[in-house]
Formats: C-alpha cells, sequence, structure tokens
C-alpha cells in the first residue's frame, strides 16, 4: 500500500462553494483558513453520487475565511475507491497513478451538477509534482515546466478543465513520428511505428482525413488500469506492445483521438455511440492489419457477454442497466451490418441468432 502527501491552496475568489468532496479512504492533516487552524473531521459527512453508480464520497464543510484556505492531507490509495468499476487508482513503488475520478483532488462539484459535467467545466487548474528524478510524471494536460534539483523531479501541469489524469513511473522516453512514447518495458519500435502509421493511413483513406498531431503522448500503464484517450494523451496497458494483435488496445485508443463520434451527456452515458463505433472501426483495421475475421471474434465475446446480461435489453437502455461493455461488441456488430451490406456475414451471424 503506498500513499502521497498533498498540500493544496486556494485564494478566496478560487471557492464558489463553502464544501467539498474527497476520497472516502484520505486523512486530513491539517486545515487553516486565513493562517487559523481548523478541524474539518467534525464537520464532515458522507454523501453518494447517483450519476457514480452510489458513489460515496466525504462532504467537507469549509470555514469561513477571507483570502486563503489550505489543506494538508494525505492520500491512500489501494485501486478501491474509484468511483467507476473500470477506473483503478494506486500508489506503488514501481507506478503511481491518479485520477480525477477517484476523488484524489477536492472536488468543488454543486449537487445539481452530474460529475461528467463537472469534468467538462471550464476551470483554472495547476498542479506540481515532486518526485525522485529516476521518475517521470505524464498527465493528460499540457506540461508547463519541469526543473530537477537535489535529485528530485518537479513538474507543473495546467489545465483549463477539471478532468485531470497523472501517471508516474520509471518510464523509458522514445520519439516517433506518430508522436512521443513513455514505455514500461521494452518493445519492438520498428513494428509499433509501422503499425500505427498502417492503422492511421487505412482510418484517413476509409473513414475520413485526420491530421493526429504529432506533439500526442502515448503512456503504458499496467494491465486492467482501465485504458482511455484525452485530447493529447493517450493511457493505455501495456500488454497493447507485445504483439501486432495485441495493438488492438492502442489503435483503440488511437481512433477516440480523431474518428469517434460526438456524443451528449446522455448518450456517452450509454457508451454506444462513443464506443461502438470505435471497436467498429477498430475491427476494421485489425482485419485489414491482420487479414483475419475480428467480426466471427467479436461475435464470441458477445456470446460470452450474454450469459451475464439480458439480451433482451434494448440498445436506448443500456445505460439504465448499466449494460456499457455490450458497446464493445453489439455495437460493433450493429454497424457493420449497416455499414456494409453488401458483404455477406448472414452465416456468422445466424450463430447468435441475429
Amino acid at each position: 500500500m503506498g500513499c502521497m502527501d498533498i498540500i493544496i491552496v486556494y485564494e478566496r475568489d478560487e471557492i464558489k462553494q463553502d464544501f467539498f468532496f474527497l476520497n472516502r479512504d484520505f486523512i486530513i492533516k491539517n486545515c487553516y483558513a486565513d493562517d487559523i487552524k481548523h478541524n474539518l473531521i467534525k464537520d464532515v459527512e458522507m454523501s453518494s453520487f447517483d450519476d457514480l453508480n452510489g458513489y460515496e464520497a466525504n462532504k467537507y464543510f469549509i470555514p469561513s475565511f477571507n483570502k486563503r484556505f489550505s489543506l494538508e492531507y494525505t492520500g491512500i490509495l489501494t485501486g478501491e475507491t474509484g468511483c467507476c468499476p473500470y477506473v483503478r487508482e494506486t500508489i506503488c513503488p514501481e507506478f503511481t497513478f491518479i485520477r480525477w475520478e477517484t476523488f484524489c483532488y477536492p472536488i468543488f462539484i454543486n449537487e445539481n451538477v452530474t460529475f461528467r459535467q463537472f469534468l467538462g467545466t471550464r476551470a483554472s487548474i495547476d498542479i506540481t509534482v515532486s518526485i525522485p528524478d529516476k521518475f517521470i510524471a505524464v498527465a493528460c494536460v499540457p506540461l508547463a515546466s519541469c526543473y530537477i534539483e537535489n535529485n528530485l523531479r518537479t513538474q507543473n501541469f495546467w489545465s483549463d478543465r477539471n478532468g485531470i489524469a497523472v501517471a508516474i513511473a520509471k518510464y523509458t522516453v522514445k520519439e516517433f513520428s506518430i508522436g512521443t512514447f513513455y514505455l514500461l518495458g521494452k518493445i519492438d519500435s520498428v513494428r509499433l511505428e509501422k503499425t500505427m502509421l498502417a492503422a492511421h493511413s487505412f482510418m484517413n483513406e476509409h473513414f475520413g482525413v485526420r491530421d493526429i498531431r504529432k506533439t500526442t503522448n502515448y503512456a503504458a500503464i499496467p494491465n486492467k488500469f482501465g485504458s482511455f484517450a484525452t485530447y493529447m494523451t493517450i493511457f493505455v496497458d501495456e500488454v497493447t506492445f507485445g504483439s501486432v494483435k495485441t495493438m488492438n488496445h492502442i489503435i483503440h485508443e488511437f481512433i477516440h483521438l480523431g474518428w469517434n463520434v460526438e456524443a451528449d451527456d446522455e448518450t456517452q452515458k450509454m457508451r454506444f455511440f462513443d464506443e461502438a463505433f470505435t471497436s467498429y472501426f477498430e475491427m476494421r483495421v485489425m482485419g485489414y492489419l491482420l487479414k483475419y475475421d475480428r467480426l466471427a471474434e467479436i461475435i464470441d465475446i458477445y456470446k460470452h457477454q450474454l450469459n451475464s446480461f439480458d439480451g433482451g435489453i434494448p440498445i436506448i437502455k443500456f445505460g439504465e442497466y448499466g449494460y456499457g461493455d455490450l458497446s464493445y461488441t453489439i455495437g460493433a456488430i450493429c454497424l457493420f451490418k449497416l455499414l456494409l451490406p453488401q458483404l455477406n456475414i448472414a452465416q456468422s451471424c445466424s450463430n447468435f441468432g441475429a
């Protein structure tokens, strides 16, 4: 088990509410309002969030102040206190993963606003990370500054939105024509670049030209920590670098950078348009790269999913029933039938009763 020590300082005009939410496993050491020490523990209560499937976090009330409010606390991350089942956080000697979805930082969210709306709200976020100089921090927002002093690396990140994720590890950094890769182990560099360029070329040819920036970062994370893409950084399971076949993980996230369908909050909650289209594109790319029937493989995965999901639930109800994972399979299958009617897949579809 690991922990991190955090100091946060706010000016009066930065705080619009008299309360905030924080991970329930974190321990507040000191709180100062205008240099006067306060005990926040006596004013804490547990709150749950309906839009996060009942996720619980501590709600702290802020004492009145005129100029400055500061907080010192210790964060303990075990991988069990994230607000979503696919989100994990951790602190350990080899790898640290900090995500906003784990309420690692004080969340000043109005109770009338959903957490997804909060993450997209305009804000001025300034985060500084101090770590041993053998480690490197990679974030989903721009790096404002970095310096090393007394064997300590200090990196400052800035964002105009609330959602920030940071991965910290002894990364090996490699520059490619498609961006910068932060790696946890050895890889086949030639295969990686060749495959990514081929995927980019295929998507541009078949689904519209997208100029993915060469400043994009790709950060490897331990397996099963929840791969995801932001506008400038992809966090992806390190297993993806093992072979061309396993590169479907990074290709899926790469497609999110430019070709996935933008959806409103309610549609995104169901994950159908966001993930079904991306999974369909991923299926097409992998079929092109490996010259094999990726559709049959997805159908097989779907059949196994039906053991735990009710196959009679319509797509429009996926979000209500928490069936978002079906988007990756039946979503891609449906789109294949809709978008490529000229191909005969009746035989494959008959295997699962379509």
